[in-house]
C-alpha cells in the first residue's frame, strides 16, 4: 500500500533497516551483501528473542505449577 510504502519510506531516512509486523524487512547498504548481511543479523536477533521469551514463559509457568 501507499501508506507502508511512505512510511517506510520516512524510517528509511533515519534508519538502515525497518521490520513491518506481517510484511517483513527492508534494508539498504552500500552492497547488496551489506544490506543483506543487515537483514540476516536481524533475522538472528529475532530468533534470539523469540527462544528467550519462550524459554522464560515456560520458567513462569514451571514456577506456578510449583506453587500450586
Amino acid at each position: 500500500s501507499m501508506e507502508l510504502a511512505n512510511a517506510t519510506a520516512k524510517v528509511m531516512r533515519d534508519f538502515e533497516a525497518c521490520v513491518w509486523r506481517l510484511h517483513g524487512v527492508f534494508a539498504s547498504g552500500n552492497t547488496f551483501d551489506e544490506a543483506f548481511g543487515l537483514v540476516n543479523a536481524i533475522d538472528k536477533a529475532a530468533d534470539w528473542a523469540m527462544r528467550l521469551n519462550e524459554s522464560f514463559w515456560k520458567r513462569v509457568m514451571m514456577e506456578r505449577e510449583q506453587h500450586q
